[in-house]
């Protein structure tokens, strides 16, 4: 545990006094009003401090609870010397928490507060192997250079920005810096004590009252066994809806044979590329029979448990097993090996060759993970896309992560505290206690809360369900859903994110409107099509943004659009995953053989979660207003047995039901317009 300094007397009653109308925060933040929200939230998250319990909080959008648990945090840190770890899952909230909320705990604590940010290794640089290249690359990569004598951290992030202003991109030289676990010396590394930039990042965390990380570095340390981590008293999980997907990407793996295949030309490897292309061939046999082919051309084999008893797959996969062993051997060879050919080669080759190795090594792992792992508890599938027939993917993924999380994270700690907006599936946390493993804990030992949202969303915000939609299930084109996004442009003027479930169904939708838009200034921006969610999102924020952005996954949470930049949310369709990708089979299929029902148990609590998530995409501050439409008729009051479920799980809105037409109308005269624009539909 972590112990830094003698305990400092606490200036305010509680902490909950901290954010009273007379402590010191509210002198620093302009129009500062106490939330009753994010007071309930800081003292429960102080109380279950205080009786060494977990806790978790559903915290509604806007209730404060970043600072609603750091108080909390900065309490303990100074009243008894203990320290917490903070982790998020998106740069975007720990960056907030970096570079705005902990400056200002730091203007109102009693004593100097001291906070790390600490990265997975690969965000270090590492000196010894820049050193072994400096003689040769010193004349072209200055830059560099100049960097690594004044930078304190060794952070990839800042060497990028430093590069970038000098128009280098930080691709063509991490690979030459970039520490990593294969290559670390250790103790016997000359640069080890005092300038090893990991090891420093990790003594910073030591001594730290609050480290801020993020969950895959959060969960890459219960993988290892700890040694990434300082052993706090207190964890505190933000954005703790991505857990367990962050658990199942962290103990899974994922192998591209055509990566690996290019890795090992760049290395010059002929003997890997030999047992690569023997390998390949069983893989295809592996998918043929047994692959099912998606509407996007990408044929999917899930390897479950029961194939292997027939006997002639146990044969086969047998001898794909000794092909897929003999490729291993190599990879490992060519990775022990690397630091002795690492200087028989010229500068010109080096960044290829770092690159090409850090692949191999990644590759070595997830195909020991592929071939080594049990069926019984592993999800294990194979993808190849139709187009791209030698590129096959190999993946793995825990069926569970919630015994795993129980035993080997919560239990470390005295206090977990679990916090995110969607939480809930229906009225209660069952389904995130049950997928986190809380079940596990002694009940008594677990409090939870939901504290509501303090924006007035039957005021700001319009939700409307299209009846007159056909039935995704059983088929909707591009038309349909094109034709009515058209018909929004003229009711908000754009300002209008179309979120989808289908990358397919969103690109046709796009082709539609690209048609429809040509002879219009008025433009339309599609993932996938017209750059990436992190460009769009940029673009959608900009002085001249498109007018409909259409969006999947990426943008279904973890995006802020505020005030008139956003205006309406059009969900195409209820979100459940597609029953069969491979994980959720799986799953499905391990609930049914313990007599529950899957799609109660897993598929429509999942749906409901990422059905708020998306609805949430809209309000985020108490001045915003606009609409959220969803284009599946099962959400209608009566029309599906589960339309409940989603309905109840919005914050209050204001609900309209109806065709399509009414709802033009209704969205026109709501907006405050003339209500004879929506006649342009084409509906009415």
């Amino acid at each position: 545990m972590a112990h830094h300094t003698l305990a400092t007397a606490w200036p305010y009653p509680s902490p909950a006094d901290v954010l009273s109308a007379e402590a010191p925060l509210a002198r620093l933040l302009p129009n500062y009003e106490p939330r009753p929200e994010q007071i309930k939230i800081l003292s429960a998250v102080a109380d279950a401090c205080a009786a060494d319990e977990h806790l978790v909080v559903e915290g509604g959008t806007g209730s404060g609870k970043s600072l609603a648990y750091l108080i909390p945090a900065l309490w303990r840190a100074v009243v008894d010397d203990e320290q917490t770890i903070v982790s998020t899952h998106t740069i975007t909230l720990q960056e907030q928490i970096w570079e705005r909320d902990l400056p200002l705990l730091q203007q109102i604590s009693p004593r100097p507060l001291r906070t790390a940010l600490l990265k997975g290794r690969h965000n270090y640089a590492c000196r010894r192997r820049w050193s072994q290249r400096e003689g040769d690359l010193f004349g072209t990569l200055a830059p560099v250079l100049d960097w690594l004598l004044s930078t304190e951290t060794g952070d990839r992030a800042e060497l990028a920005g430093h590069l970038a202003a000098q128009g280098i991109d930080i691709q063509e030289v991490w690979p030459l810096l970039a520490s990593s676990p294969e290559i670390c010396l250790g103790a016997a590394c000359p640069w080890w004590e005092g300038r090893c930039f990991v090891r420093q990042a990790r003594r910073r965390a030591e001594k730290a009252d609050l480290v801020i990380v993020n969950h895959a570095l959060l969960l890459a340390n219960v993988k290892m066994g700890g040694g990434l981590l300082p052993e706090a008293e207190r964890l505190i999980i933000d954005e703790a809806h991505h857990l367990e997907g962050v658990a199942s990407d962290q103990l899974g793996s994922h192998l591209a044979t055509g990566v690996l295949q290019a890795a090992l030309q760049a290395l010059g490897a002929k003997q890997g590329l030999a047992l690569l292309h023997e390998f390949i061939p069983h893989l295809n046999e592996l998918v043929a029979p047994i692959g099912q082919t998606n509407e996007e051309g990408i044929t999917t084999a899930r390897l479950h448990s029961t194939l292997w008893e027939n006997d002639n797959w146990s044969a086969f996969w047998s001898l794909l097993n000794l092909r897929g062993t003999n490729l291993l051997l190599v990879l490992q060879e060519l990775l022990s090996n690397q630091e002795a050919e690492a200087g028989k080669h010229k500068s010109s080759h080096v960044p290829t060759r770092a690159r090409a190795m850090a692949i191999v090594g990644e590759c070595a792992h997830a195909l020991r993970q592929f071939l080594t792992c049990d069926p019984d508890t592993w999800v294990l599938w194979v993808e190849v896309n139709n187009n791209h027939r030698h590129d096959y993917h190999l993946f793995t993924a825990p069926l569970a992560v919630g015994d795993m999380l129980a035993a080997q994270l919560f239990a470390r700690f005295r206090s977990v505290i679990l916090t995110s907006a969607t939480l809930t599936a229906g009225d209660d946390f069952q389904y995130f206690r049950s997928r986190l493993g809380l079940i596990h804990l002694p009940r008594e030992s677990v409090q939870f809360l939901v504290v509501p949202s303090p924006f007035d969303y039957r005021q700001q915000a319009l939700c409307c369900v299209a009846t007159d939609m056909p039935d995704p299930r059983y088929g909707r084109t591009a038309a349909e859903i094109s034709d009515f996004l058209y018909a929004l442009i003229p009711i908000f003027g754009g300002s209008i994110l179309a979120l989808f479930t289908s990358h397919r169904l969103l690109k046709d939708t796009a082709h539609q409107l690209y048609a429809m838009l040509q002879d219009s200034p008025t433009c339309v921006a599609a993932q996938g099509l017209d750059g990436d969610s992190t460009t769009l999102g940029r673009q959608f924020s900009s002085p001249q943004p498109p007018a409909i952005l259409l969006g999947t996954n990426s943008f279904w949470e973890g995006v802020d659009f505020p005030g008139d930049t956003l205006k309406c949310v059009v969900l195409t369709k209820l979100p459940f995953w597609s029953p069969g990708m491979p994980v959720v089979a799986a799953r499905s299929e391990a609930l049914a053989k313990q007599g529950h029902n899957p799609f109660t148990n897993y598929a429509l609590p999942e749906a409901v979660l990422r059905f708020k998530q998306g609805f949430g995409r809209l309000i985020r501050t108490s001045q915003d207003r606009g609409a959220v439409i969803i284009l599946d008729p099962r959400a209608a009051p009566g029309k599906s047995a589960y339309s409940g479920a989603f309905l109840r799980a919005l914050p209050n809105p204001d609900l309209f039901v109806g065709p399509r037409a009414e709802i033009l109308n209704k969205l026109a005269g709501w907006w405050g317009q003339d209500s004879e624009e929506g006649e342009h539909c084409g509906y009415c």
